[in-house]
């Protein structure tokens, strides 16, 4: 066994262990470098153990190429994803934490307290708190929304736009490799804009045919930045085309650690200003039932 595919294994071992979805277990990553070692079919060996979609079907693209030396590239490209892609997911856990307290805080004003201030001496039955509640109920609504958004990678602005970066950063990264391996362009960015959805994924086609069949280069937002688009169709046409990749990619790379962070900060502000409002209602809620069952 070769030490690229050994390299390999290990790789898809660590994405495992790192909770990465393109990770293999042990057993499952020895028995596909293995079948990759005897010879078998790229597309059966994945399939024994259930290779990540997108990686079968980017490396697919590319054609004649080494798929062990491919893939190993592949996914340390996703290993570099993993850590970014957990900040996000933290980020999008933040709203549900807040809407669980302030849920846990809304039970006890409306199930605890407001029975128990009938009991005083003076109190009566509390009442008029139903649009209240239905603000809250909004409210709350809102932050699971907004969890659910970023969990799901829905492409709603400005939450989709830190998803997009990280995304662009695959495929930049994706089609250095197919690039730096030979394959020619068109099939290099089909293979890379599988790591892209929505959008994104159509631009990357649009600029394969642009670059196979020829014609004005297409809008290239949100997958690449306007410059990043200039360089890299510039680059293709000067044959310097892995030197300017090799750019975009580091410049990705270093921009990722300040945008997502930037990103995840967005999304807990928002998040604190429904909270926010949230803990406004409880709180009039409260005082309104106080008022109401003691003081009439």
């Amino acid at each position: 066994m070769s030490t690229t595919i050994q390299e390999l294994g290990a790789s898809l071992q660590r994405l495992h262990a790192n909770g990465h979805p393109a990770g293999l277990a042990p057993g499952r990553a020895a028995a596909f470098t293995r079948a990759l070692a005897s010879g078998t079919n790229f597309r059966d060996a994945a399939a024994q153990v259930q290779l990540d979609s997108r990686l079968v079907a980017s490396v697919s693209q590319a054609g004649d190429v080494s798929i062990p030396a491919i893939l190993s590239q592949l996914v340390s490209t996703l290993s570099c994803t993993t850590a970014h892609a957990r900040t996000l997911r933290a980020a999008a856990s933040y709203p549900l934490v807040l809407a669980a307290s302030i849920t846990c805080t809304a039970g006890i004003v409306f199930g605890v307290m407001g029975p128990a201030i009938s009991l005083l001496p003076l109190g009566r039955s509390p009442s008029g708190s139903s649009l209240l509640v239905v603000a809250l109920v909004v409210s709350l609504t809102l932050l699971v929304g907004l969890s659910l958004t970023v969990l799901l990678k829905l492409p709603v602005p400005p939450f989709a736009w830190g998803w997009q970066r990280l995304e662009a950063f695959a495929f930049l990264d994706s089609l250095h490799v197919f690039v730096r391996a030979g394959v020619p362009l068109p099939k290099a960015l089909r293979g890379a804009s599988i790591w892209c959805r929505g959008a994104s994924r159509q631009c990357a086609v649009d600029l394969a045919r642009v670059m196979e069949a020829g014609g004005e280069t297409p809008d290239l937002s949100p997958l690449l930045d306007d410059f990043e688009g200039s360089l890299l169709v510039s680059a293709a046409h000067a044959g310097t085309l892995s030197q300017a990749l090799e750019a975009l990619v580091e410049q990705r790379r270093i921009g990722l650690e300040r945008e997502l962070p930037a990103q995840a900060m967005r999304i807990h502000l928002c998040a604190l200003a429904l909270a926010g409002g949230s803990l406004l209602m409880v709180g009039g809620s409260f005082f309104a039932t106080y008022y109401t069952a003691v003081a009439g």
